[in-house]
């Protein structure tokens, strides 16, 4: 989905109905944790997309509320 700012990216995600995961890439590790830890969702991954890692476990069960 494009955006023109950080800011807007975060508004955008922040303000859909879904709130389960995200990802953030860039090439600036810091900016991108940095956007990660604005992002209202159960899970975020920074460069990488983090629910293979979960796929891993066979008794993983995940609850998340907003």
């Amino acid at each position: 989905m494009p955006y023109e700012t950080i800011e807007e990216a975060i508004e955008i995600a922040n303000g859909t109905r879904y709130a389960l995961g995200a990802s953030v890439f860039g090439p600036d590790q810091d900016e991108a944790l940095g956007v990660a830890k604005r992002l209202e969702c159960g899970m975020v991954s920074v460069n990488d997309f983090g629910i293979f890692y979960v796929s891993h476990f066979e008794d993983f069960v995940l609850t998340l509320t907003r």
